[in-house]
C-alpha cells in the first residue's frame, strides 16, 4: 500500500488489487496523532517492526478490512526534493519481520521515488 501525504495526512495512493481499501476517512493518518507512521514521517527512517496497539491503529487496519492489527508492519518513508511525499507499507504476520523484508520494502521505495522524480521532471 502507497500512502501519500497531503498537508501532514497520509491518504491511500495505490494498493494491491487483491486489498480492499475503504475509500473515507477512517484510512487517513493525521501525521500528528501517534502512530508508526508518524514515526517514519518525523525520523525519514523506515519503521519494522511489532505495532502498537492503538485506536488509531486499530481504525486504519480496520478500514483494510482487517480484524486484528498485524504482527508486523514496515513504513518506508518516500521522498521527494527531499519532503515527504509518502509511505510505502507492507505488514504480515510475525515471520515477516526479517532483514531481508526490510531491505526488499526500501529498494521498492528507492525505485518509487525516481518514478516520482521522472514524472516531476516531464511535467516541468
Amino acid at each position: 500500500l502507497i500512502m501519500h501525504n497531503i498537508n501532514n495526512e497520509l491518504k491511500p495512493y495505490a494498493w494491491d488489487s487483491a486489498l480492499k481499501v475503504a475509500n473515507d476517512a477512517r484510512n487517513c493518518i493525521n501525521l500528528f496523532e501517534p502512530s508508526f507512521f508518524r514515526i517514519v514521517a518525523k525520523t525519514n527512517k523506515p519503521y519494522h517492526g511489532y505495532v502498537v496497539e492503538s485506536e488509531m491503529h486499530k481504525k486504519f487496519f480496520s478500514s483494510l478490512h482487517l480484524n486484528e492489527v498485524p504482527a508486523c508492519v514496515t513504513a518506508v518513508p518516500i521522498k521527494q526534493r527531499n519532503l515527504l511525499w509518502g509511505i510505502l507499507l507492507c505488514y504480515g504476520s510475525d515471520n515477516v519481520q526479517t532483514p531481508e523484508n526490510l531491505q526488499i520494502a526500501q529498494v521498492t521505495a528507492k525505485r518509487l521515488m525516481l518514478v516520482l522524480a521522472q514524472e516531476d521532471l516531464n511535467a516541468a
